[in-house]
């Protein structure tokens, strides 16, 4: 790498430095190792497939469905953006800080079928 002419995005890159690969799964890897990056990548999941679930067979209106309908899905683009981007769970990422909302919102779920059943 100290060979490379300066100027050239590699040649730029300081010693030592991790650039974006680009992918958010092997961004995340190289960071923070292979255990966490499944982990991250199944909380993510685990949010969307509960948020489809509740979405396709909750006690829900029609209206909360599809809000929740709506937060599932963008969790799983999420996921799949992973594949050409590097924002799983990267700071200062809008869309990472958009799918921690989404996680959190969806982990109350249970809530909006709770205020179904007083309305």
């Amino acid at each position: 790498m100290q060979r490379l002419e300066p100027g050239t995005w590699l040649g730029d890159v300081e010693i030592g430095t991790i650039n974006q690969a680009h992918n958010g799964y092997l961004e995340l890897w190289l960071h923070v190792g292979l255990p966490a990056t499944i982990a991250a990548a199944l909380i993510v999941a685990v949010g969307a497939l509960s948020g489809t679930a509740q979405a396709i067979a909750g006690p829900l209106g029609r209206p909360a469905r599809a809000a929740i309908g709506f937060l599932a899905m963008l969790l799983w683009l999420y996921l799949l953006h992973n594949l050409t981007e590097a924002t799983l769970f990267m700071r200062g990422t809008v869309l990472s800080n958009i799918a921690v909302l989404c996680l959190f919102v969806l982990s109350r779920g249970r809530d909006f079928a709770a205020g179904a059943g007083r309305a």
